[in-house]
């Protein structure tokens, strides 16, 4: 039976990623219906349920949830629950919409994208709905048939309120294989992955590159809340790890057509300073929990044999320390002392 699901599959995705690429074909045929009439005729007259065990939607509630007033007694019991959920679900639907953005040259405003879903969660529970979120599957099919305006929505939301209110009555849906509703989500999600964002990031910093494939995975095999929930986690522990062992260079001033500038030394494979003078930068705020790397990166300048019993100044490039607490200050008066311990001529 998985079989027969399999290559019915492959079908439908086949044709769902081909059929819009054939030269002269309007782009206003709509493709993902015409999956959903036709494997719907053709399992009610073939009786593919019965003959090759094909799953269908089946039968679907045909009434309208009831109107209810939420049990705000129970709200300590769910507080916990209802906080991560509605943290996950942002997180979710302001990556999706994000995403998208950049791909259509619009603007997301994230406050704004909050207040939609609280209203919308908010009214939801008078009707017994489950909570809302930006839906990857639906947003991804919805936006590979570009619709103009938002007035697609309101007829989404017409649509699926006739459903409640007559149309499964006739069982409309009955026979429709669950595979083609599967086939058209995966083909417009794959349209979602940007490999080319991947390989930038290959080819840019390994380390985001093994965050994408991180929640890449667990997005595809665990689902979207828990991977999006991993991702974000693995994102914040990347954060942590690039403040606590940022970039350290050494550095020296080279001629650009743009006049002088500070180099990586050890990047860009230019000659060291003079032994007499050390530029150090250090590029990330300076806080307590990596003052400890900042001195130990300091005094290995010092005892490097290039400027070893030659130094006399010694310049920190600040400009990628964007913050620092107390610790850090500290740091600086623990980095002059070290400097003198090392050479007195030295400042």
């Amino acid at each position: 039976n998985s079989l027969y699901t399999f290559i019915i599959a492959c079908i439908l995705i086949a044709y769902l990623f081909g059929a819009p690429m054939i030269p002269r074909m309007p782009r206003w045929v709509p493709h993902q219906l015409i999956a959903v009439i036709v494997t719907t005729i053709i399992t009610m007259t073939t009786r593919l349920d019965q003959k090759i065990k094909l799953p269908i939607v089946g039968r679907l509630p045909a009434d309208a949830p009831p109107i209810s007033v939420p049990a705000l007694s129970r709200f300590p019991e769910f507080f916990q629950t209802s906080a991560i959920m509605a943290i996950v679900g942002f997180v979710e639907t302001y990556a999706v919409a994000a995403k998208l953005a950049v791909e259509s040259g619009s603007e997301v405003d994230g406050s704004l994208e909050l207040i939609r879903l609280g209203l919308s969660n908010l009214f939801g529970s008078f009707f017994g709905g489950y909570a809302v979120t930006g839906s990857l599957s639906r947003t991804a099919v919805l936006y590979g048939l570009r619709p103009g305006s938002p007035f697609n929505l309101l007829m989404t939301a017409i649509g699926v309120l006739a459903v409640l209110l007559g149309l499964n009555r006739l069982d409309v849906f009955y026979y429709l294989p669950s595979v083609t509703l599967a086939s058209i989500v995966c083909s417009a999600c794959f349209r979602m992955i940007d490999y080319g964002e991947a390989i930038h990031s290959w080819k840019t910093n390994k380390l985001d590159f093994l965050l994408w494939v991180i929640t890449f995975l667990c997005v595809l095999f665990l689902g979207v809340d828990i991977g999006i929930m991993i991702g974000v986690a693995s994102g914040l522990v990347l954060v942590v790890f690039r403040l606590m062992a940022p970039e350290a260079p050494s550095l020296a001033v080279v001629d650009t057509a743009d006049g002088k500038v500070l180099r990586d030394v050890a990047r860009y494979a230019i000659p060291l300073p003079k032994p007499e003078l050390a530029v150090f930068r250090f590029s990330a705020p300076l806080f307590y929990f990596n003052t400890a790397i900042f001195l130990d990166r300091f005094t290995h300048l010092l005892n490097e044999p290039h400027h070893k019993g030659h130094l006399k100044v010694i310049i920190v490039d600040c400009s990628g320390i964007t913050d620092v607490d107390s610790e850090g200050a500290h740091a600086f008066y623990d980095a002059k002392r070290i400097c003198l311990h090392a050479t007195p001529v030295c400042h």
